[in-house]
C-alpha cells in the first residue's frame, strides 16, 4: 500500500544527494505492515512455530507427513501456495506438525484450493485438524462430497474424538477457507467462508481430549489423480474471524 503527500513541492532538489530532497516528499512512500504486531489481530507466541504463509519455496522442516507420503508435494508448483497432487485411491494421510495450546482460546484457519481430473465422489478432499500427540483426531473440519465442474456439491464435515461425524450442505467455488475455533470451555467449532470474510458454521462439540498437533490432509477413492492446494495455515490465541493478511 503507498501513501502521498496532499502538498506537492514545486521546489527543484538541491545538489546535496546525503539530504531529504522536494522529489522525496512528493513520491509515494510505501508502507509496510508487521502482522504480527498489528493490535486486536495478533498472531500468537507460537505463530512462527505453527502457522505458514507457504511461500519461501520450501517446505518447513517442522512439517511432517503421517500415513503415506504423496509423490508429488511442493511449495513451487503455484508460489504461494503448498501443492499436492493425490495418488489415485490412496490415503495421502496428514501433513502435521506440533501445537499445544494449553487451555486458551484459539482460532485455526486454512484457505485451501482443489483441482478436480473427473466427477467421480471424493471422500475428503482437503481438512483442516486438530490431533492429539499420538495423531488421533480431536476435531476436523473437511471438504466432502462430489464435484461438479469447477465447484463442490457437497458438505464441509466435522468429525470429533469420539467419531461424531455432521455435515453442513453447500455448494461453493474451488478455493474455500475452513477454520477451527475452541473456547477454553473445550467446545469446538467449525466454520467455512468462500471469501475469507462472511462465515458460515458448520457445527459445534464439547471434547476434553488434548491437542497436541495441528494437520492439513487430503485424501480420496476417485478413479484419477487430483490436486489440492493450501494458500496458508494461520494460528490466533483468541476467538477471530480477522483472518489477517490478504484473502
Amino acid at each position: 500500500m503507498g501513501v502521498e503527500h496532499t502538498f506537492v513541492s514545486p521546489i527543484a532538489d538541491g545538489g546535496d544527494a546525503t539530504l531529504v530532497q522536494p522529489s522525496d516528499w512528493n513520491d509515494e512512500h510505501n508502507l509496510t505492515e508487521d502482522l504480527g504486531n498489528y493490535e486486536g489481530n495478533k498472531y500468537p507466541s507460537s505463530f512462527n512455530a505453527v502457522s505458514d504463509e507457504f511461500d519461501d519455496g520450501t517446505l518447513h522442516t517442522d512439517w511432517a507427513w503421517s500415513g503415506t507420503a504423496p509423490s508429488v508435494y511442493n511449495e513451487t508448483k503455484y508460489p504461494g501456495w503448498f501443492y499436492v497432487e493425490v495418488p489415485t485411491a490412496a490415503n495421502t494421510g496428514h501433513l502435521r506438525r506440533t501445537y499445544t495450546p494449553g487451555a486458551t482460546d484459539f482460532t485455526v484457519v486454512t484457505k485451501t484450493r482443489v483441482g478436480f481430473r473427473d466427477a467421480n465422489t471424493i471422500v475428503a478432499g482437503s481438512s483442516i485438524s486438530l490431533l492429539t500427540s499420538a495423531d488421533a483426531i480431536v476435531w476436523t473440519l473437511a471438504l466432502v462430497g462430489a464435484s461438479s465442474g469447477n465447484r463442490w456439491a457437497g458438505a464441509a464435515r466435522y468429525i470429533d474424538t469420539v467419531g461424531t461425524v455432521t455435515s453442513t450442505g453447500f455448494s461453493a467455488a474451488v478455493e474455500t477457507y475452513l477454520m477451527i475455533q475452541r473456547t477454553s470451555g473445550n467446545v469446538y467449532t467449525g466454520f467455512i467462508s468462500f471469501d475469507g470474510m462472511a462465515w458460515q458454521r458448520t457445527n459445534s462439540s464439547t471434547v476434553a481430549t488434548t491437542v497436541g498437533r495441528l494437520a492439513i490432509g487430503n485424501n480420496t477413492n476417485l478413479a484419477s489423480i487430483y490436486t489440492v492446494s493450501y494458500d496458508f495455515v494461520r494460528v490466533f490465541d483468541s476467538i477471530t474471524f480477522d483472518i489477517g493478511g490478504t484473502p
